[in-house]
């Protein structure tokens, strides 16, 4: 996921130029988050056409689509990509309450819909 590896790579900005490397974080400049916004909206169209191609139902498009658009939106707006620590923490998501030390899989809906949910409502809300 091309947004993912760009706010991963802003963290590293000042390195990246001592060390010669091209990133996406340096190309795209001071304009990181509108570009990075033209994909999420981009993702979003795509998956709004494949649930029409396949005939998917109401919770397809409420489940998938929002979630989606829901995390997209609140990944950057709270995104700050000149604080790297912040910018780590983007990517990640949550650390499960279990004794599990793994952090979720974005991949995993369950917990994608676990994180907005605890981000949104706070964890006593499970």
């Amino acid at each position: 996921m091309p947004s993912a590896d760009t706010i991963y790579a802003c963290q590293d900005k000042r390195d990246d130029v001592q060390a010669g490397v091209k990133s996406t974080a340096l190309l795209f400049g001071t304009h990181v988050k509108k570009i990075l916004g033209v994909f999420a909206a981009s993702l979003v169209v795509c998956l709004v056409v494949a649930g029409l191609l396949n005939d998917q139902g109401v919770p397809y498009f409420i489940l998938t689509i929002g979630g989606a658009a829901t995390y997209l939106t609140i990944q950057l707006r709270n995104l700050d990509v000149d604080d790297p620590k912040g910018c780590l923490e983007a990517v990640r998501l949550p650390v499960p309450t279990s004794s599990k030390a793994e952090p979720y899989s974005f991949w995993d809906s369950s917990s994608l819909m676990r994180s907005l949910w605890v981000g949104s409502f706070g964890a006593g809300c499970l």
